[in-house]
């Protein structure tokens, strides 16, 4: 075996590992880096295709989430590792919404967002829990 041989194999390695593993049960998707629109929140659900609904995005660069409650725009850290999740303090705008529905939905979104302790990325798909079960569910957005 030449030095060229072992130089280009060591290459390729360091190349492939740069991506990390997917997420568990994910599918090679990622929660970082993508549009998510809240499809539902418990017992509610939304359309995800209104561009003016809920949303958010993490950021890997900065470790970073940032979004909108659909009346309001957030932004804070998060932490994500194995199946497990933590989102905040978020610092929000403080426009009021325009119903109380929207300004329900906002609320249970925020609290929920930073007592989230587990998610799950796959499908098209981002499952926010808390204490093991699934509060919101997110669609990519296309």
């Amino acid at each position: 075996m030449t030095l060229r041989t072992i130089l280009v194999g060591l290459a390729v390695a360091a190349v492939s590992a740069c991506g990390g593993p997917p997420a568990p049960g994910s599918s090679g998707e990622y929660l970082e880096n993508a549009v998510w629109r809240l499809a539902s929140i418990d017992d509610i659900r939304l359309d995800a295709s209104d561009d003016d609904g809920p949303w958010l995005r993490a950021t890997s660069v900065d470790g970073r989430v940032q979004g909108s409650t659909g009346c309001n725009s957030f932004t804070g850290p998060y932490r994500a590792g194995g199946t497990e999740v933590a989102f905040g303090p978020l610092a929000t705008t403080r426009r009021a919404c325009a119903d109380p529905s929207s300004a329900e939905i906002e609320r249970r979104m925020l609290e929920l967002l930073q007592s989230a302790d587990g998610y799950r990325v796959g499908s098209g798909r981002l499952e926010v829990m808390v204490e093991g079960r699934i509060r919101m569910l997110f669609t990519a957005s296309r």
